[in-house]
């Protein structure tokens, strides 16, 4: 393969017993007999029929002869699936293009990224798709007009399958024990996850990846009876949740703590649909989930109540919860050592900032666009890098007042915003430390003359202690009205900016 080959040799002369024959991204169409320049009964002729792999994508333009390779009939291994080159499309002789019969001893059969429009039907041994007795790897996507009314698949053995970016429905494959993965997303033609009342990858129950990224489905959230479902990619759809099982319908919380009662292997779970219901999640959904480690979830605002119990994913380390209604429930990750990357912005959380401790891993912490009216003191945050904090006035909120808190227990802080908010007070010291700083903004605040001063002061310690330009500091607005600094805290000023730095005071 990848040979440049351009005219079909005659392996029946050159390789009479061949079994496996891998041709892949040779121009065949350029072939200098013009007959030849089609994948046609004329080339199959050029071939033993005792092949068991046949690999072809890139290989030829047109459409095919549904019947074409049924002199193979010991095939288990066909492939027309392209990464690049000549593809199969409809060509005026046969304007469906459907995808081609092979052996019913066929288990793996791939034909992405080309053009093909439609399903043949079977004839005898020669099977469609969905009547090979035995596959178990079956990759369709990127055919985006490929599409049938009655599509399924008969195999009990199958193990993959991708049918992204096609028109087909996603197939009922209820009791496929042997299915680990299944990529169905951009189907735009999925019809939802449910056939009648039945969820239609219930009892799969080797099935580890569930991939639904930007498919058009709705209505509820099933019972994922998967035991190793491991990543549920549910993205860019129309989900609405709710809880259907079987016949049952529970419209009462978003998510049901019956949802992933059977997951106790899923490790990744995101959604964002802008049609879930104005409900809560039910506090004890993710108790179900002990090796959850990421987890997105977004209702563009409509997702109400608390932030669901968390204390029995101490595997976590990626929690998005951005844009939606949570108004209570922060949770202080005690039992997530090993998070990493936490965002809880543009909800309505109010209280106190949590006084996040010992967490070894943490890097970007968002609580931006809340209702937060306090901020606790951090300790032992050796990685923090990113903390926002700003913009508590949501909604008629009073915003985070007080003390700005000693941030010295987070050395390696980079950016750090707290904008737009009520803080009165500054403690010393909280930023001298902080010799990493790149950018720090707390215009639009209350701060006394006297906090303003001690911070300025600081700021300069941390300069003289470690000498660097290229730091900006946000200081517009930052006192109570009719309060100003002191002629020696703007001459400190002056010095910073002759070094570099950016300081904004008007």
């Amino acid at each position: 393969r990848y040979n440049n080959l351009k005219n079909f040799p005659n392996f029946i002369s050159i390789a009479p017993n061949l079994t496996s024959l891998l041709l892949s991204r040779n121009p065949f169409y350029l072939s200098e007999t013009s007959t030849e320049r089609k994948l046609t009964s004329t080339i199959i002729d050029k071939i033993p029929a005792g092949l068991t792999s046949l690999h072809l994508p890139g290989t030829f333009y047109g459409s095919l002869e549904p019947n074409l390779f049924s002199k193979f009939t010991n095939i288990t291994d066909f492939q027309l699936g392209r990464g690049g080159g000549a593809y199969f499309h409809p060509d005026g002789v046969n304007a469906n293009t459907p995808l081609p019969n092979i052996h019913d001893t066929c288990t793996t059969y791939t034909a992405y990224n080309n053009d093909f429009r439609s399903i043949a039907s079977s004839s005898g041994d020669n099977k469609n798709i969905k009547e090979l007795p035995n596959l178990s790897y079956l990759h369709l996507s990127g055919n985006y007009y490929l599409s049938d009314g009655s599509f399924s698949i008969t195999s009990p053995d199958l193990n993959y399958i991708n049918l992204a970016s096609t028109g087909l429905p996603i197939p009922n494959l209820a009791g496929k024990t042997q299915l680990q993965t299944a990529y169905v997303h951009y189907m735009r033609s999925s019809g939802g996850l449910f056939s009648g009342n039945t969820y239609k990858f219930n009892n799969c129950t080797a099935l580890e990846t569930l991939y639904l990224y930007a498919t058009s489905l709705g209505g509820q959230f099933p019972r994922f009876t998967n035991p190793n479902l491991s990543y549920l990619e549910m993205r860019y759809t129309n989900v609405v949740g709710g809880y259907k099982d079987g016949s049952t319908v529970d419209n009462t919380h978003v998510i049901s703590e019956n949802t992933f009662r059977d997951c106790v292997n899923l490790k990744t779970f995101y959604v964002d649909s802008g049609n879930l219901l104005t409900a809560s999640i039910a506090t004890n959904t993710f108790t179900f989930t002990p090796a959850l480690q990421n987890l997105l979830y977004r209702s563009r605002g409509r997702t109400t109540g608390g932030i669901p119990n968390l204390n029995s994913c101490s595997d976590l380390r990626y929690l998005n919860l951005y844009n939606n209604a949570f108004s209570s429930g922060t949770p202080n990750l005690q039992s997530s050592l090993n998070i990493n990357y936490v965002n809880l912005s543009y909800n309505k959380l109010t209280g106190q900032i949590p006084a996040y401790r010992n967490l070894s891993n943490l890097n970007q912490l968002y609580l931006h666009n809340n209702k937060y009216t306090g901020l606790s003191e951090f300790t032992n945050l050796p990685n923090l890098r990113y903390f926002y904090c700003h913009n508590q006035f949501t909604d008629g909120a009073s915003g985070i007042s007080g003390e700005i808190p000693d941030f010295s227990s987070c050395p390696r802080m980079y950016y750090l915003i707290m904008y737009n908010n009520a803080f009165t007070s500054y403690k010393t010291g909280a930023f001298a430390s902080l010799y990493q700083l790149k950018y720090l903004d707390i215009s639009n605040n209350s701060l006394s003359a006297q906090a303003l001063e001690q911070m300025v002061d600081d700021l300069y310690t941390n300069y003289t202690t470690t000498p660097r330009s290229g730091v900006t500091i946000n200081l517009k607005n930052a006192m109570q009205t009719g309060a100003s600094l002191p002629e020696t805290s703007l001459e400190t000023i002056v010095l910073l900016r002759a070094q570099g730095w950016t300081v904004i005071l008007q």
